[in-house]
């Protein structure tokens, strides 16, 4: 990862180079209660923000699956 930053409750990650993936795990600390309530993964394709997944509540760890795509960040 180049670079990681917080907009809010938006996180961005930026890769140096091109990088295929196929899932991605999500995770909270649940020690104050589950404070995820929905979500939604975009990866940067071709230039453009694409919805990889998305979803509600995490609990503890949730890993969501979708076929391969070869992304420059995830948002």
């Amino acid at each position: 990862m180049a670079e990681t930053k917080g907009l809010g409750y938006e996180l961005i990650w930026k890769f140096d180079m091109p990088t295929t993936i196929n899932h991605i795990m999500i995770m909270e600390d649940i020690q104050y209660g589950e404070l995820i309530r929905k979500y939604k993964v975009e990866g940067k394709v071709n230039g453009e923000w694409r919805i990889l997944t998305e979803g509600e509540s995490v609990e503890h760890k949730r890993i969501q699956k979708f076929d391969k795509v070869e992304v420059r960040g995830i948002r």
